[in-house]
């Protein structure tokens, strides 16, 4: 079995996670809220109808970071590159772009500096 925990909170926030099993409860870690490496024009979920596409922008907060971009589920949403734009501070800007295939919900994901983050969700109806 896989999970995932998504954070919900305030920059440096902390909780423990726990387990039951058996009967007994044990924290297994503590996970803490860090502030993400990028901006991104979209940070609300999305509802869209198959056919459609959409295009959103990454803006790395570093200049010396590419992000990389993918979904949950490839049966609802394509991927594709969009291109970039050199911004006047010398910061790329990155956009990133999907198409909606079939019904279904789906996580939008930027991975950087070794690291995956879900930016939203996308619902195909």
């Amino acid at each position: 079995m896989q999970l995932a925990v998504y954070g919900c909170g305030r920059i440096s926030q902390s909780t423990g996670v726990y387990a039951t099993y058996s009967g007994k409860t044990q924290r297994l870690f503590t996970v803490s809220l860090q502030g993400q490496p990028f901006v991104s024009d979209t940070t609300m979920n999305v509802t869209m109808h198959a056919g459609q596409t959409y295009t959103f922008c990454i803006l790395p907060k570093s200049s010396t970071t590419v992000p990389s971009f993918t979904v949950g589920d490839s049966n609802i949403l394509s991927t594709g590159y969009a291109g970039s734009i050199q911004q006047s501070n010398g910061r790329k800007a990155y956009y990133f772009r999907y198409r909606c295939l079939r019904n279904g919900s789906t996580g939008i994901y930027i991975s950087i500096g070794g690291k995956t983050y879900r930016i939203f969700v996308c619902t195909v109806k």
